[in-house]
C-alpha cells in the first residue's frame, strides 16, 4: 500500500487554482489586445474620414476659385438674383454662406454614401493687415474659407484669397 502511495504522490499536474489563474491571465490579455485592435480601427476610421473630408473642400475650393472676383455687371457683394444654385454662380461670392448637406457635384447631384456630411462656404473681404480676419469694407482682397463636416464634426478646413486684378 505504501507503493501505491509514493504513486499517487508522484504525479504532477495542473491543480483547479492553477487552472483559473492562467485563465485570467489569457482574459486580461485579450481584453487588452481586443482594446487595441479597436483603438487602431477608430484612428484608420478618423485618418479615412479626413481625407474624404479634405477632398471634398478641396475640390469645392477650387471650384470657388476657378470663378471671377466679382461679377462685372452686377459687382454686388454675394448671389446676384436668379443665382440661386451652384451651376449658377459665377463669382467667388456668390458662395457666401453657401451650405449643403450632403455633399453635391455642381450639376446637384448628391455624392453618393455622404449620409452625415456637411460642406459650407464663408467668403467675406480680408483684412490687409491680418488675411486670417474679414472685415466689412471692400479691400480688393476676398477671404474664402471651405469647412467639412461629418455629424457636426470638423473634418477639413480649406482656406484662399482672391484679389481684384488691376
Amino acid at each position: 500500500m505504501s507503493n501505491m502511495l509514493a504513486k499517487t504522490s508522484s504525479r504532477r499536474g495542473f491543480t483547479m487554482v492553477e487552472s483559473l489563474v492562467c485563465i485570467v491571465i489569457v482574459g486580461v490579455m485579450l481584453v487588452a489586445a481586443l482594446r487595441t485592435v479597436s483603438a487602431s480601427n477608430l484612428a484608420q476610421v478618423s485618418v479615412a474620414n479626413r481625407g474624404v473630408g479634405g477632398m471634398l473642400a478641396q475640390s469645392l475650393m477650387d471650384e470657388i476659385m476657378a470663378q471671377q472676383f466679382e461679377n462685372p455687371t452686377f459687382p454686388t457683394f454675394g448671389p446676384e438674383a436668379g443665382e440661386t444654385s451652384r451651376s449658377t454662380f459665377n463669382d467667388v461670392d456668390d458662395y457666401y454662406n453657401y451650405t449643403e448637406s450632403p455633399p453635391k457635384n455642381l450639376d446637384g447631384s448628391t455624392i453618393s454614401n455622404m449620409t452625415g456630411w456637411a460642406r459650407s462656404v464663408d467668403v467675406g473681404w480680408a483684412d490687409p493687415t491680418n488675411l486670417n480676419k474679414n472685415i466689412n469694407t471692400d479691400t480688393g482682397i476676398k477671404r474664402i474659407v471651405v469647412t467639412v463636416t461629418k455629424n457636426g464634426q470638423t473634418m477639413a478646413t480649406r482656406a484662399g484669397l482672391r484679389v481684384r486684378a488691376p
